[in-house]
């Protein structure tokens, strides 16, 4: 009897793991292909968006949040109050109820102090003020709302010119003329010029130099009235000076008139002679005709004696 062979255990061939490649392979392993090319750039745009280089969009937004004139907290469930509030009173200063409008600006500022834009408040109040003949309201509004203004805005301009003129309507020339050439950074422009031709008349000799050495006043307006006044004193070369400067600066008008009446020594045409006239009566009766008629034989002579005296009078030493 034949044994049959026992069969032989079967071997499970234990399959090997793959290991996983290095994503910077040597020079001799193939990079592999992504099968969608187009996935990667995909991603990209969708994590970043489509912002065009320079700041991110999330801060350009929050640069366009117009400031508030409070940092504490708030609701901004009372935003569409308060721009409510600041839409009211606009309106009311475009339609010349100022009254309106300066008492929707003051509710803006005593409740929503804390929202965005309620800055704003402070300019329409300015302009609201003045209207109403209150300068001094005006004055403060304006100074507390043009230190909200970033460089290059258009309003600079607009808040330099109505505190200039309310410094003006409170008698302060001085200062006046300072704020209407003190917008930074901004050139002056042809309305404040008009408005410091017109008040540098009224100016003190003092008053002008201060102006020049602030570096605010080099205009020529300011230049050319300092030249007229030293000329007119006797201070002809710093006069010269002061005219020629305006002159090179674009002098027009009366500036224009008076640097060159400087430069030619004569300034006839702004110095005004007062000339002293009697009216006498030449007819009538005899009583009214005597005295006239001595008072004109005599006048002669008394001319010629006081003459004299100018003559012989001590001049003052200085």
């Amino acid at each position: 009897m034949t044994m049959k062979p026992k069969p032989k255990p079967m071997r499970m061939a234990l399959r090997k793991r793959p290991r996983a490649k290095l994503s910077m392979s040597t020079s001799t392993t193939k990079a592999r292909t992504p099968l969608a090319p187009g996935l990667s750039i995909v991603a990209l745009m969708a994590v970043y968006g489509c912002a065009t280089p320079g700041a991110p969009t999330a801060e350009r937004e929050a640069d366009r949040v117009e400031p508030s004139l409070e940092s504490a907290a708030f609701l901004p469930a009372d935003q569409a109050q308060a721009d409510s509030l600041l839409a009211r009173a606009q309106a009311a200063l475009d339609e010349g109820d100022f009254a309106l409008a300066d008492s929707l600006s003051l509710q803006v500022e005593g409740e929503f102090g804390a929202a965005p834009g309620s800055v704003n408040a402070l300019w329409i109040r300015a302009r609201a003020a003045y209207a109403l003949g209150e300068p001094e309201g005006a004055l403060a509004a304006a100074r507390r709302f043009r230190p909200y203004l970033p460089d290059g805005d258009e309003r600079i301009s607009e808040v330099a010119l109505l505190e200039g003129d309310a410094l003006q309507a409170l008698g302060r020339n001085g200062e006046a003329v300072a704020a209407w050439l003190s917008a930074p950074g901004e050139t002056v422009s042809a309305e404040a010029l008009d408005r410091v031709q017109s008040q540098a008349e009224e100016l003190t000799e003092r008053e002008l130099i201060e102006l020049i050495a602030s570096e605010e006043g080099l205009v020529p307006p300011v230049l050319a009235e300092l030249a007229f006044r030293q000329f007119r004193r006797g201070l002809e070369d710093g006069a010269r000076v002061y005219a020629t400067r305006a002159l090179e600066s674009g002098a027009t008008g009366r500036a224009q008139l008076l640097a060159e009446g400087v430069m030619a020594g004569d300034l006839s045409e702004f110095v005004v002679i007062p000339r002293i006239g009697v009216i006498l009566p030449t007819s009538g009766s005899p009583a009214s005709g005597s005295s006239p008629t001595a008072f004109k034989r005599g006048l002669p002579s008394r001319l010629r004696c006081l003459a004299r005296q100018r003559e012989i009078a001590p001049r003052p030493s200085w």
